[in-house]
């Protein structure tokens, strides 16, 4: 964050109780693979950041600092002095991973400094500097250290250059690792380990960007190519819902069954089904092909994690749900706003009465702008129409007061606690994560924010989502219909949905449900494929429901094989 080379090594910064090792061995084995005391495993091959060609996939200033040369990414000047420190970003965020890439450093005059920055973000003031940590470039011993950019300012662990001088190739191409692993980073240069780092504070983020960086005040030049990460996913176990038998959490294996054998012959492409009950799984089933650990679309059930983010923001001050939404994009109201626009309110996005009559369809122009322009008939607050892009708009806001998007601002205060490992989540053409749609994770991900939701925001004894907020998010916010059969017709309220028999709900398309049963202290998650959701949920009430029992049950080990049988022969059909 800082700008002047006398002030990026700053002397006075915050003093922390560091507890780091350094290791300084050059190993014949690859540095990026796992060792025998890492259980990251890689998730997927390596894929490539750069692609030669194209700044697709990073931002930052393209016209003047950062250029294509030769397939190689080329940052400040050989011939003129780099007035300030400059970052070229990608633009999405990564948690656990290997990065390799290749660097060379060349300068004339001033402090000839590079980096590599990582799980960082961007700051606001001011906007070219970056806060987070950094594999650090340039003499006199900067190469290969790791330093804390915009953060505590200091040099966390410097590398051994008597070491490194024997490696490091300067002004000629040279390699660099680094390997981010929860709280574990390490760093090569050409297969030597230079840093091996473990951050003391469990709140630091561990996710971030990528950044590329050259250092103001230097006729230098800063070049990078073959750039490739590898994501490593964390060790389920080590965040994993606590397992139980049925029985010994008052419901019957029996009714399990019922419930699964039922499922699968009246709902079409069911995909899988977990019961959480006094906070511990008691069954699970996948129906192949899908698994345990393959993320699954969750279409509007993203809305409640959208909800969630709302939340964290106001019981941070940053909004009210009484706050006009014209107050957040003044750039792009429309010249003579409607009074009814001018009521609309964040709460009347939360609830689905923002007075459209239709919801909005996007347009090429910027998609708040296409949303304030759209006609509003209805006074805001009195007429249900559900709407998605309204959904939007709550994310759109979220960004625009917090300066993160929604997936970034969940990682750490929703994401990270609960153990949920790389969500991912679709932007719009503005960069404004979608809100609405598109949030992808696993069914147990989904059961975990069911029992946070249960537990009124409350995990492992600390509030991650204030209990108030957690109250008014499912309940009766507006009514949305009378009919007493039906789940849609129960009343709405922060993007949650009302149900029968005491219940609430977030859910998706095409039969993605998050459903608490606060009366049976118990959460199902479900992922299907259907056209007919109320059938489904049907399915719930009709067959599991009648499953719980308030106490304890005696085993019954006959009953809990034939269900552990009968989940491990599902597929889809």
């Amino acid at each position: 964050m800082l700008k002047a080379c006398c002030m990026k090594r700053n002397p006075f910064a915050f003093a922390f109780a560091l507890t780091a090792l350094v290791s300084l061995v050059a190993t014949a084995a690859d540095p990026g693979a796992p060792t025998a005391n890492s259980s990251y495993q890689a998730m997927a091959a390596p894929h490539r950041l750069f692609d030669g060609k194209t700044f697709s996939g990073w931002e930052g200033d393209t016209n003047r600092t950062w250029r294509i040369e030769n397939g190689e990414i080329a940052g400040g000047s050989l011939e003129a002095n780099v007035p300030r420190n400059e970052f070229l970003c990608t633009t999405r965020s990564f948690t656990n991973f290997v990065l390799r890439l290749k660097f060379k450093l060349s300068g004339k005059s001033g402090f000839i400094n590079s980096g590599v920055q990582f799980r960082s973000q961007r700051v606001k003031d001011p906007p070219n500097e970056m806060a987070g940590y950094q594999a650090d470039l340039g003499d006199p011993d900067y190469w290969g250290s790791i330093y804390d950019e915009g953060v505590r300012n200091k040099t966390l662990i410097k590398a051994d250059m008597e070491a490194l001088n024997k490696v490091l190739k300067r002004s000629d191409w040279n390699e660099y690792i680094i390997r981010a692993e929860g709280r574990r980073v390490r760093l090569w240069i050409n297969g030597l380990q230079t840093v091996d780092y473990t951050e003391p504070e469990a709140q630091r983020p561990q996710w971030g960007v990528i950044g590329l960086q050259i250092h103001g005040g230097a006729v230098a030049e800063a070049r990078f190519k073959d750039l490739t990460l590898e994501e490593l996913s964390a060790p389920a176990a080590s965040a994993a819902l606590p397992r139980s038998s049925p029985e010994a959490q008052g419901v019957s294996s029996a009714g399990i069954r019922a419930f699964v054998e039922a499922a699968d012959r009246q709902v079409i492409a069911m995909h899988s089904f977990m019961l959480v009950r006094h906070g511990r799984v008691v069954a699970e089933g996948w129906w192949k092909p899908e698994a345990a650990d393959k993320p699954h679309v969750l279409h509007s059930l993203s809305k409640s994690f959208t909800s969630t983010a709302v939340g964290l923001a106001v019981a941070e001050g940053k909004l009210s749900v009484d706050d006009p939404v014209l107050r957040f994009f003044p750039e792009y109201a429309p010249a003579e706003p409607s009074d009814k626009l001018k009521a609309m309110r964040v709460r009347d996005l939360l609830t689905m009465t923002c007075g459209h009559e239709v919801e909005v369809k996007w347009t090429n122009a910027p998609w708040v702008q296409t949303f304030l322009a759209h006609p509003v008939p209805h006074k805001p607050g009195t007429h249900f129409q559900y709407n998605t892009p309204g959904s939007y708009m709550l994310s759109a806001i979220v960004q625009k007061v917090t300066g993160q998007t929604v997936l970034d601002y969940l990682r750490p205060r929703l994401f990270e606690p609960l153990g949920i490992e790389n969500p991912e989540w679709g932007a719009s053409p503005q960069g404004v994560t979608f809100g609405g749609w598109g949030l992808k994770l696993r069914t147990e991900d989904i059961a975990k924010f069911g029992q946070l939701y249960l537990q009124r925001g409350k995990w492992n004894g600390k509030q991650l989502v204030p209990a108030s907020w957690v109250e008014q998010a499912t309940s009766k916010q507006v009514s949305n219909g009378s009919d007493p059969s039906k789940d849609w017709d129960q009343g709405y309220g922060f993007q949650f949905w009302r149900c029968r028999h005491g219940a609430f709900r977030g859910d998706g398309a095409n039969g993605q449900f998050c459903l608490v049963l606060p009366e049976q202290d118990a959460v199902i998650a479900i992922t299907a494929d259907t056209r007919d959701m109320q059938a489904e949920l049907n399915v719930v009430w009709d067959n599991l429901l009648p499953a719980f029992h308030p106490k304890r049950l005696r085993a019954n080990k006959p009953e809990q094989l034939k269900l552990r049988e009968t989940l491990a022969s599902l597929a889809v059909h």
